[in-house]
């Protein structure tokens, strides 16, 4: 069976929508129920079949009501924008032992979305999904910590942006990152770096730097023999310049030793560099770092 959503301008559906377990598909056409901001919660009942598999691309867009959604528990991914544009989505249930795959811009601009229900949705990730699309998180305004998960090792471009109450997070196995991951992260305080990582977003300057207006940035941890040029302030408005002393002496400490070979740039801008003493300084000139 086709679930077919009514899409007519002047329907509206109850605030609780119950979607019975005969339910095989979402046709990609009527896309679930976007737009209706009527729905307050939307129930999937158990035992849903098996064939019934992902959800379309932009299911719930801008279901701007939509609090609550409890899964089908035969889901296994959603295809893009799933729940973009659902201003009110606090709670996402999984079924037990679910896992999902997720694609780009799923909850742009779920800014309600709780702390608990973002953790359960990356603990819920498949084993498979080792990429966080574009756009993931981005606007979800309410997160205060990330963690992703061990088995990702690339970030996509502005996956946190704009989430203004993120004060930290941490990278485990990313090794790859991209442009804007964390730009407009007002109240970020603390990123983690736990594998030696590079990309478009490390060293750009200007908007789409990584860390772009993340003004509160004050810890950068990087491992042991970083070797990639890293662009944290040009020491304007629009960068951190609170970058505390023993965070840039444990960051020049984990730098790779360039010794002979080609320069590296840590570029950490003037108010920044002005906590160093010139024998800190030195510690990475030696290592043939440029500190700018």
């Amino acid at each position: 069976e086709t679930f077919t959503f009514n899409t007519n301008g002047t329907f509206r559906y109850p605030a609780k929508v119950t979607v019975p377990n005969t339910v095989t598909q979402i046709t990609a056409t009527t896309a679930g129920m976007q737009q209706h901001s009527e729905i307050e919660e939307i129930v999937y009942e158990s035992g849903s079949p098996s064939s019934f598999r992902y959800f379309a691309t932009s299911s719930f867009y801008n279901c701007t009501g939509l609090k609550k959604i409890a899964l089908p528990d035969s889901l296994i991914g959603f295809q893009g924008s799933a729940f973009s544009g659902c201003t009110a989505l606090e709670d996402v249930v999984f079924a037990e032992g679910q896992t999902i795959t997720v694609s780009t811009n799923e909850f742009y601009n779920c800014n309600a979305l709780k702390q608990l229900t973002f953790e359960n949705v990356l603990e819920h990730l498949a084993s498979s999904q080792t990429q966080l699309g574009n756009g993931l998180f981005s606007q979800c305004r309410v997160i205060t910590s990330a963690t992703v998960p061990s088995q990702v090792t690339t970030v996509g471009s502005s996956v946190f942006m704009g989430c203004t109450a993120l004060e930290y997070a941490e990278l485990p196995s990313v090794t790859a990152v991209n442009r804007t991951v964390f730009s407009n992260c007002t109240s970020l305080k603390t990123i983690v770096f736990g594998a030696i990582a590079s990309g478009l977003g490390i060293n750009e300057t200007g908007s789409n730097n990584m860390f772009y207006n993340c003004t509160a940035l004050e810890d950068v941890q990087i491992p042991e023999g970083w070797t990639t040029s890293m662009y944290l302030s040009n020491g304007t408005a629009t960068y951190t310049n609170v970058l505390t002393h023993d965070s840039m002496v444990a960051m020049i400490a984990a730098l790779y030793d360039f010794s002979g070979g080609t320069a590296h740039t840590l570029t950490l801008g003037a108010t920044n560099l002005a906590r160093l003493s010139d024998e800190e300084k030195a510690a990475a000139t030696a290592k043939n770092w440029t500190l700018a």
